[in-house]
């Protein structure tokens, strides 16, 4: 790997945007056993071979490799000893030459059965360096460990299933400025070859600890590979950590500057290998448990994207209302698998304390919409809730929001977030100011304010405004409420253009101010979110700030501004919203003795922690209790557990979060 990093670490949150469209991979325990044909000491072979740990045979020769470095004679051995293993493996691999013959890719490609014009590539560069000298450069981590890791995909993906052709491919002259792998996407892009999406292995052996972070290179944090690959993680490595990172040393690089999809993945920056470009990147350096899980992980977002394991899931999610009977919910589900029918079709799941969910088929489908009866609560209530649907084979299952975990019929662990609404009070009311109209002089600030005596608490406020104008682009216009906080709705938008229109100011609308043009009729999405008020209250002074920067400016008129308040009437029912944050990891995962948990809580909060089995069957209650905020750590024996896979969940009375562990002897 090339050292050159521009790092970004994003915290995921699920936003409850009215629409959803959930197209992830789904949850498969067939992928969960194929990925297990993993044969991962052929892997650790492969890494001893490449880096000179142990010897190999190349066209006949016993050879030991101390670099591979690619103005090296032993380059060229170690492009021999990877086409032969495509050999071995059954491929009729190829050679493309680049920089007038002095690098080479070496290519095996898998055909098809579906589309066999349309590919995915899984790829590694197996070309070293060294800062001190290049004949000492094993390159053990960097990059033996993606190269074997690539290999054995293609050795035992040779034999499986798939509707997309595959390329496995290892590049050269990767160090030396990824010259390899800019040279196939090029080629690639003037022949107008179709890539679905590019993996992109570099050093995945070194992590100093036991908390499996790793860096998931992506050039869009949303695209479908990246939450694909972040989905394969959670279901069968659910010990890893992702972090985002837009990192551009390595060849997924290449492909993003030919507008390809493709992700890299690479042991954390934060926790990276001392030993990088240097004669001490050996193998003994290597944690192969984190080796092996990330290894597995690609494996199983490659099965995944080849086989098509996904459903589209559409769903205009329920608002909070003051409904107490039934209510109608739909999800409009697409993909290319049958949906299954009867006992095991699609579901809805619902929940009222976020632990428990029951579950209600659908009633109806028309076309590709399946309709559910939520079942009616009473006032006070939050209502969880998400869709389950699997294909007529149960091959794979799918949840909306995903993340959900089981086998037919039912889910065994649902997701981590839910869609959720609130059965209460719910009234529309909407205030304006009184004051109106108000002149704008030419470079000034002028202020307006009024009283809200309407007692409320806010679950959505939308803000209305009409500005006379010449010149949008003079102006920055600031809302603050009650509590003394400023949102600003625009800031000098619009350009040349004349006027806000009954602007309506909504977080959910589709388009935001700052991409509009004058006169901004209709709705737009504020500079900052008004959902900073979500949960704040409706009474007290609210105040309006229209700022004129321009002294050459004649100057306009605030004509009006109301606000609009979706509120819960507290004189009905008084709740509490602070909703406590939990979240957890375990280590070590496989474990065979102890098991560590180290759980976090934002608040104090009363939490149950339990290990559960495949099925969903509680097996043991670790703690039930009142723990503090910050980390609590609590160690188990799992010696008397049968080997297999458990999930450990811990529940608070607002939210539960769930961990996959494997138990080995």
């Amino acid at each position: 790997m090339k050292h050159l990093k521009n790092s970004i670490i994003v915290a995921l949150v699920f936003l409850g945007f009215p629409i959803f469209v959930n197209g992830q991979v789904g949850f498969s325990p067939y992928i969960d056993s194929l990925t297990s044909l993993a044969d991962t000491s052929n892997i650790e072979l492969l890494v001893r071979q490449l880096s000179g740990d142990t010897s190999v045979i190349i066209n006949g020769q016993t050879h030991t490799f101390t670099t591979r470095f690619a103005e090296s004679t032993q380059n060229q051995l170690a492009t021999d000893f990877i086409e032969a293993k495509f050999v071995e493996y059954g491929y009729s691999p190829e050679i493309q030459f680049f920089n007038e013959g002095s690098g080479q890719n070496v290519i095996a490609t898998k055909t098809g059965t579906v589309f066999p014009d349309k590919y995915y590539i899984m790829c590694a560069h197996y070309d070293s360096y060294s800062s001190q000298n290049q004949e000492q450069a094993p390159g053990a981590d960097d990059n033996a460990s993606g190269v074997a890791a690539m290999l054995e995909a293609a050795r035992f993906f040779y034999n499986m299933p798939s509707k997309y052709s595959i390329k496995f491919i290892a590049f050269d002259e990767e160090e030396l400025g990824l010259f390899g792998s800019n040279y196939f996407a090029s080629q690639a892009s003037q022949e107008g070859m179709v890539i679905e999406g590019v993996i992109n292995l570099d050093m995945l052996g070194y992590t100093s600890d036991t908390n499996y972070k790793y860096d998931l290179c992506t050039e869009d944090d949303n695209s479908q590979l990246t939450l694909d690959f972040s989905s394969s993680a959670d279901y069968y490595n659910s010990h890893l950590i992702t972090y985002k990172d837009n990192c551009s040393g390595s060849d997924q690089y290449s492909f993003w500057l030919f507008d390809y999809p493709a992700i890299g993945v690479i042991e954390a920056h934060s926790d990276f290998n001392p030993d990088y470009h240097s004669a001490d990147d050996v193998i003994g350096n290597f944690n192969m448990g984190y080796y092996f899980s990330l290894a597995r992980t690609a494996y199983a977002t490659l099965l995944a994207n080849v086989l098509e394991y996904r459903y589209y899931i559409t769903h205009e999610r329920l608002m909070s209302t003051n409904q107490t009977t039934p209510r109608l919910t739909e999800a409009v589900i697409t993909g290319t698998y049958t949906i299954a029918q009867g006992n095991n079709a699609p579901r809805l799941y619902y929940s009222t304390d976020n632990i428990t969910f029951e579950s209600v088929l659908t009633f109806e489908s028309v076309g590709d919409t399946f309709r559910f009866m939520m079942p009616g609560f009473s006032y006070g209530t939050d209502v969880n809730y998400f869709f389950a649907v699997q294909d007529e084979d149960s091959s794979f299952l799918m949840t909306s929001p995903y993340g959900g975990i089981g086998l037919a019929p039912q889910v065994s662990v649902p997701p981590s977030q839910t869609y959720t609404y609130l059965v209460d009070a719910l009234v529309n009311h909407t205030a304006c100011s009184p004051n109106m109209p108000l002149p704008l002089p030419t470079s000034s600030v002028t202020n307006d304010e009024f009283n809200v005596t309407h007692v409320g608490r806010i679950e959505d406020l939308d803000v209305t405004i009409d500005i006379t104008h010449t010149a949008t682009i003079d102006l920055q216009i600031r809302l603050q409420g009650p509590d003394g906080a400023v949102i600003i709705l625009a800031d000098r938008q619009g350009g040349a253009g004349d006027n806000f229109t009954q602007t309506r100011f909504d977080d959910d609308a589709d388009s935001s101010v700052t991409a509009g043009t004058a006169p901004f009729t209709g709705r737009y999405r504020p500079v900052m979110p008004l959902s900073h008020y979500k949960n704040k209250y409706t009474d007290g002074t609210w105040k309006l700030s229209v700022q004129e920067i321009n002294i050459y400016n004649p100057g306009g008129s605030l004509n009006s501004w109301c606000l609009h308040f979706f509120s819960v009437d507290t004189t009905v029912n008084i709740r509490d919203n602070d909703i406590p944050y939990i979240s957890f990891n375990c280590y070590p995962n496989p474990a065979s003795e102890e098991l560590e948990i180290l759980l976090n809580v934002r608040e104090k909060s009363h939490v149950t922690l339990a290990i559960y089995n495949q099925t969903g069957k509680l097996v043991r209650v670790l703690k039930s209790g009142t723990l503090l905020p910050g980390n609590n750590l609590l160690v188990t024996n799992v010696n008397d557990l049968p080997p297999g896979v458990y999930f450990v969940r811990a529940i608070s009375n607002k939210q539960s979060a769930s961990r996959k562990v494997v138990v080995i002897r």
